[in-house]
């Protein structure tokens, strides 16, 4: 895992993207391409659901800087930041997504694991290597849909867990 470089994130993420959906509106999804922060070790770490899709936004695929986006969309990481204010992870942390498609609709993850789990787990395979790589001290899940993919939420029993891999 010392290895992993955003440049290997890319070249992964294009393979995963070149899934096909029989489904349009998944397939749409898709091929709005794919987002994902760049890698930063730190001892905390954050993990949310996955990039939005709003409006006026341009097909893409890119990676970004976590400062980037604390400094652009400061409401969405206002809470995060304020949880460890004034303690030591203050400069000590970093931020992820569990998977890299945009979407802002977060209920579509479940039309994903309907139509194609198999692009859903390709997805959390990568991040199950991200995390490993940052090797955190302490891991926060900021999204309750997030905290589904780590088996607290056991929402169905045929479903595969991010933990099942460990």
């Amino acid at each position: 895992m010392e290895n992993l470089k955003d440049e290997l994130i890319f070249e992964e993420l294009s393979s995963i993207f070149k899934y096909k959906s029989n489904n349009i509106q998944i397939q749409e999804i898709i091929e709005r391409g794919f987002v994902w922060s760049k890698l930063k070790k730190r001892k905390l770490l954050f993990i949310g659901i996955n990039p939005s899709f709003p409006i006026n936004a341009i097909k893409e695929s890119y990676s970004y800087h976590i400062e980037n986006a604390i400094r652009d969309y400061p409401s969405h990481y206002k809470k995060s930041t304020e949880l460890i204010d004034n303690t030591t992870y203050e400069n000590d942390w970093s931020y992820i997504d569990l998977f890299q498609f945009r979407e802002t609709n977060q209920n579509k993850i479940f039309d994903f694991l309907k139509n194609d789990p198999q692009f859903i787990v390709a997805q959390l395979r990568l991040t199950y290597k991200i995390i490993q790589y940052i090797n955190p001290e302490i891991i926060v899940v900021c999204n309750s849909r997030a905290s589904d993919f780590f088996g607290i939420n056991k929402f169905e029993s045929n479903k595969k867990w991010m933990c099942g891999w460990a």
